[in-house]
């Protein structure tokens, strides 16, 4: 996140750019609310296209409505849109940052992180998401350490290594 305090300064020194600002605001906040997500006037200052047309450019559609997407909040709505079309390109992409969840995880906290993976597969529309070789070599490295046979077996069969 930038700092915006001259920013946000130069428009409260001019009653016309803050009437201006105030009104492209709103028109952000309700293109966010239209996409189904709710943001605050501190998540606008992050829209350059806002920034500068505040300031008296001409508003490139475009370019603001892509801006509007890259938000962290609107960017994972667009993301579980595409996938839920079928977007194969967008799915790839989620289940690559999904896949980063585990693999840059401490080796301590390896069983977290495969439960929050899994957690945002769901929160993301990935039905399942492809099990790596870090991740199979992982369980079956904790497998050897279950000493009951009947415990192993329902482990593996459970996390689909049988």
């Amino acid at each position: 996140m930038s700092d915006h305090t001259t920013f946000t300064n130069i428009v409260q020194a001019s009653e016309t750019l803050a009437a201006r600002w105030s009104k492209l605001a709103q028109k952000a906040i309700a293109d966010a609310r239209a996409q189904g997500v709710t943001i605050e006037p501190e998540d606008v200052l992050n829209l350059r296209e806002v920034r500068n047309a505040t300031l008296g450019a001409e508003l490139d559609q475009e370019a603001y409505q892509r801006e509007l997407l890259a938000l962290p909040a609107l960017s994972d709505v667009a993301r579980k849109k595409a996938i839920a079309e079928g977007n194969e390109d967008a799915r790839a992409a989620t289940v690559a940052e999904l896949n980063r969840i585990t693999a840059d995880a401490p080796a301590g906290r390896r069983t977290d992180a495969a439960a929050r993976k899994m957690s945002r597969a769901r929160d993301m529309g990935v039905a399942s998401v492809p099990v790596t070789a870090e991740d199979r070599d992982e369980k079956l490295r904790m497998l050897q350490d279950v000493d009951d046979h009947q415990t192993r077996l329902r482990l593996a069969r459970k996390w689909e290594l049988l």
